[in-house]
């Protein structure tokens, strides 16, 4: 356990995931190891949710680019890198306009990762599974062959956490790949 200090005593945290979202977690694990049709279709029930939801934001949005580059125009070859607070407005912004090249986003290989990777497909954009705990490092050999073919790669610089805290995986991939490295963020406000 860590302190924490806005309560000044000892918090539920650990690591950057509180008991909540671990139970969360754990019970949507178990279900994908012991029953994987109950599991694909909440996840894909849930995809589908999240679909409608974002074209429902679209719907209400208007895309403001700021910046030297402007949305959609990112390098291609290129890593784009992105917090994890800003993919849900990123989903949106690509939902609006997708970029002319092709489109690869790295997601986690945990259970919760599956219906964001069913949606993210449904966005148009292709996705590779890895994570900082399982499949990290493949996923970047994956996505060094995808840059090689000339499309743009989106990570979350941040990894699984803690937020805002840069990993290496995103740095590790332009550089072996020797492409650009682009920081985005992206806002919907006001927003839901």
């Amino acid at each position: 356990m860590i302190r924490d200090e806005r309560c000044n005593g000892l918090s539920t945290r650990v690591g950057t995931r509180n008991l909540l979202t671990r139970t969360i977690d754990s019970l949507i694990a178990l279900v994908r190891r012991y029953a994987p049709p109950i599991h694909w279709v909440g996840a894909a029930l849930l995809a589908v949710t999240l679909f409608i939801y974002i074209r429902l934001v679209v719907l209400t949005s208007r895309l403001y680019p700021i910046g030297e580059r402007v949305w959609p125009d990112v390098p291609a070859p290129g890593v784009i890198a992105l917090w994890h607070r800003d993919a849900p407005s990123l989903l949106v912004a690509f939902a609006i306009r997708k970029p002319a090249s092709p489109s690869y986003i790295m997601i986690s290989t945990d259970p919760r990762g599956d219906s964001l990777a069913l949606l993210c497909r449904m966005l148009g954009f292709q996705t590779v599974r890895g994570g900082g705990d399982e499949g990290g490092w493949e996923a970047l050999v994956e996505l060094s062959d995808v840059l090689a073919n000339g499309a743009s790669v989106f990570v979350t610089a941040d990894g699984g956490g803690p937020a805002r805290v840069v990993k290496v995986g995103a740095l590790a991939l332009a550089s072996a790949a020797s492409v650009p490295l682009l920081a985005l963020s992206a806002d919907s406000y006001p927003a839901i």
